[in-house]
């Protein structure tokens, strides 16, 4: 598993976090989204891309400040 933690700009209102959310959470591969106060995370399968974000967030008005992945070392 693979988390990519994105800091976005513009991310104020809930409806806003909910818009992140939804375009986030469409792309394939990805396995779950947390969004709150400008920073989304994005679990995901090692498919997902910073750059397949950032197209998925600018439909939806926002854009990725800086990003960094996280590989997760999988539980005994």
């Amino acid at each position: 598993p693979m988390r990519l933690r994105l800091d976005l700009a513009g991310l104020v209102a809930v409806h806003a976090a909910r818009a992140a959310y939804t375009a986030l959470a469409t792309l394939e591969g990805v396995n779950s989204v947390q969004v709150e106060r400008g920073t989304a995370w994005v679990d995901h399968d090692g498919r997902i891309s910073a750059e397949q974000c950032a197209s998925a967030l600018a439909v939806v008005g926002f854009t990725i400040r800086a990003s960094a992945a996280d590989r997760s070392l999988p539980t005994l």
